[in-house]
C-alpha cells in the first residue's frame, strides 16, 4: 500500500490494487514506532505505560503490508495419526511341528510339497516300525492272555493279565496311537505293517522332511511343520520418539499399499518389544490381524495408521506459533 494515497472511502489503491484501511491514530496522535518488538530500533513513547513490557503496537498501515491476519483460539478434540510399516509374520502360537515317537522307515507321503493345504486328520504319511510292530504283537499277545486268564480262580493270575494288557496298551498310546487304530488292531486280530500319522490342526505345509519311499526317520527329525494362516502377525517398527503414544490394545488400520483394492483390515496390538534397535532407534510392535482369505502372506509389507486421541485442547493455527527453537509463542489481540 502507498500511504500517501487517501481516499474518503474504503477502495483500492489505484497503484498497487490493495484495499485501503481506516486510519486510525494512536492515542497519542502519533504513529507508534515498534520499538518493543524484538530486532527493532527506536524510542519509547508515553504508550509504554499504558501497556505492558510483552506488548507492542502495529498500526494498520503496517499490519496490511506485512499480512497480518488474525484468527481465534478454539477448543476442540486433537488427535494424532502414526503410520508404521510392518511386516506380516507367522503366528507363532499357531506353528505345528510333527514328529514320530518312534524310529522307522516311511513307506508312503501323501503330502508332497510344500505349501499344500490340510485338514485336521488328513494323513499325511505312513511310517513301518520294527518296534511298533513288536508292540502290537505284544499288545495281542497280552489280549489273548487276558481273555484266558481273565477267569482264573487265582487272583494274582488274572490281576496280573489285565495289568500287562493295559501296560502294552498305554505304551502303544505314548506312541501316538489312536484309540480308533487299536480297536481296529484287536478286531483284525493282527499286527500292522504300516501306521498311518495324520494331521492334527489345519493349516499350511511351510516345511517339508519327507521325502520318498525308505527314508529312515526317528523322534529328532521335524518331518513337517504347518502353520494355520486364519491369523497372523504384523510386526511394526515404531520411532522412539512416538513410543509415548503407542499403548496396548489399541485398534490399527492396515492396508496394503500396491494393491488395486484400497480395502481397510483391523488389526489390535497385542505386544509392544522390550528392546530398542540401536541403529534404527526404533522398537518393534506385534500386531494381530484375522486372515481368512489368506490375503496376508508372511513376509509381505503393509501399511499401518494408528489413530491416537489427544483428548480436548486450546488450540491455534499453525502459522500462528512462532518457534524460537528453544520456545514457541503466539500473539495475542
Amino acid at each position: 500500500m502507498h500511504p500517501q494515497y487517501k481516499a474518503d472511502k474504503p477502495i483500492d489503491c489505484p497503484i498497487c490494487s490493495m484495499k485501503l484501511v481506516k486510519f486510525e491514530p494512536t492515542p497519542n496522535g502519533e504513529n507508534k514506532p515498534m520499538d518493543s518488538m524484538p530486532g527493532m530500533d527506536g524510542s519509547s513513547s508515553s504508550t509504554s505505560s499504558q501497556a505492558s513490557n510483552n506488548t507492542i503496537y502495529v498500526d494498520p498501515q503496517r499490519q496490511q503490508l506485512i499480512g497480518v491476519q488474525f484468527a481465534k483460539a478454539i477448543t476442540k478434540p486433537l488427535s494424532k495419526e502414526l503410520r508404521v510399516v510392518g511386516k506380516v509374520s507367522f503366528d507363532e502360537t499357531k506353528i505345528t511341528h510333527i514328529h514320530t515317537k518312534v524310529t522307522g522307515y516311511l513307506e508312503n507321503v501323501f503330502v508332497d510339497y510344500v505349501g499344500k493345504p490340510v485338514k485336521k486328520g488328513d494323513p499325511l504319511f505312513t511310517i513301518y516300525s520294527p518296534d511298533l510292530v513288536a508292540t502290537e504283537q505284544e499288545y495281542l499277545l497280552a489280549l489273548r492272555s487276558n481273555k484266558e486268564l481273565s477267569k482264573s480262580s487265582f487272583e494274582e493270575v488274572s490281576f496280573g493279565s489285565s495289568s500287562l494288557l493295559e501296560a502294552t496298551r498305554k505304551r502303544l498310546k505314548l506312541w501316538d496311537i489312536s484309540d480308533k487304530e487299536i480297536e481296529e488292531l484287536e478286531i483284525e486280530g493282527k499286527a500292522k505293517r504300516e501306521l498311518t500319522f495324520y494331521s492334527p490342526v489345519d493349516g499350511i505345509v511351510t516345511e517339508r522332511a519327507a521325502f520318498g519311499h525308505g527314508k529312515f526317520v526317528n523322534p529328532e527329525m521335524d518331518l513337517y511343520s504347518i502353520v494355520d494362516l486364519s491369523t497372523v502377525w504384523i510386526i511394526g517398527e515404531v520411532y522412539e520418539y512416538e513410543m509415548s503414544f503407542v499403548k496396548l490394545g489399541q485398534t490399527v488400520e492396515i492396508e496394503m499399499p500396491y494393491s488395486d483394492k484400497k480395502s481397510l483390515y483391523i488389526g489390535k496390538i497385542t505386544y509392544i518389544y522390550p528392546v530398542m534397535d540401536a541403529k534404527t532407534r526404533t522398537a518393534k510392535i506385534r500386531i494381530e490381524c484375522k486372515n481368512p482369505q489368506y490375503t496376508f502372506k508372511p513376509e509381505m509389507f503393509v501399511s499401518m495408521k494408528i489413530k491416537i486421541n489427544l483428548g480436548t485442547h486450546l488450540v491455534v493455527p499453525e502459522d500462528a506459533v512462532m518457534d524460537t527453537g528453544e520456545e514457541q509463542y503466539v500473539f495475542v489481540d
